[in-house]
């Protein structure tokens, strides 16, 4: 999965005093800290639950094809994220 966004940069003062770790994960999927004593988890078994389900549906939809074999359908779901389970589901 992937979202890309353009947005101007603009330079920040820093406090090196303040840090913020954050630990990857998969149920959980970011799991942060800093060392003000704050903490937060941004839960990902949604992000899981998608993602299983467009490993599913890719699979499904090349199964017992050629190698290289494409559909418009897949460059739907791989590239621009416009289909989702429902709308893939209904074709469209």
């Amino acid at each position: 999965m992937e979202w890309v966004y353009a947005k101007p940069v603009q330079p920040k003062s820093l406090d090196p005093r303040k840090a913020l770790a954050i630990d990857h994960g998969v149920n959980n999927w970011l799991t942060c800290v800093s060392n003000l004593g704050h903490s937060f988890i941004i839960d990902g078994r949604k992000v899981k639950s998608f993602n299983q389900w467009h490993n599913k549906e890719l699979a499904r939809l090349k199964t017992h094809k050629p190698q290289g074999f494409w559909l418009q359908k897949l460059d739907r779901i791989t590239e621009t994220g416009e289909c989702g389970p429902q709308s893939c589901a209904q074709g469209h």
